[in-house]
């Protein structure tokens, strides 16, 4: 084969294999989407994002319960009932490079409004441990929550890839659904929709 053509088809196999990494969990002991049970399902019905957007739907948010990289304890209903502020729920992985892209937009933002919303990052790896989420902190300078995940919280939300995101009231419903990389711009405008 000729070198040339070797050179080119090298890195486009690479790249499949990337952005096929971040649609799908890695290993067997993984959160598989397909094994989501018909009761969660009915919870948030199957959506395409962006219509959800543009057709104002809301949808109630499923309760959940996560404990953060520090030790905290967060169920949905107590935090928003104690806080009374939203709060994004974002589905990451250390190793996806979109979330990364997805942070550094929102690492720009999030300071503005960080005591109007609160955000909190869950791992959708669940093999990934609290070192390596902390690591993963530290090193990018995160100041938001991080939490690893559970089976209970991936299926509640029906979670198919990495960069999904939710918008949550304070009376616990969901008003943005979106998955995929956003820039500093729609940051701004998903918190603003929230506090408005």
């Amino acid at each position: 084969m000729n070198k040339k053509y070797l050179l080119l088809i090298i890195p486009l196999i690479a790249v499949l294999f990337l952005l096929a990494g971040c649609n799908k969990t890695q290993t067997q002991n993984q959160y598989q989407p397909d094994t989501i049970n018909e009761e969660s399902q009915q919870e948030i019905p199957h959506y395409d994002p962006d219509k959800v957007q543009e057709q104002k739907k809301v949808y109630d948010a499923p309760e959940f319960e996560v404990t953060t990289i520090e030790g905290k304890v967060i169920t949905l209903s107590s935090h928003l009932q104690e806080t009374n502020k939203p709060l994004v729920l974002y589905f990451w992985a250390t190793w996806c490079p979109f979330c990364k892209q997805d942070f550094e937009n929102l690492k720009n933002i999030y300071p503005q409004y960080k005591d109007k919303v609160d955000f909190l990052a869950v791992d959708l790896d669940t093999t990934e441990t609290i070192d390596q989420i902390k690591n993963y902190q530290q090193k990018n300078g995160y100041t938001w929550q991080f939490a690893p995940g559970n089976l209970d919280i991936l299926q509640s939300y029906n979670i198919k890839s990495t960069t999904s995101k939710f918008g949550i009231t304070p009376q616990q419903k969901i008003t943005y659904l979106k998955a995929g990389v956003i820039n500093s711009a729609e940051w701004d405008s998903l918190f603003k929709s929230l506090i408005s």
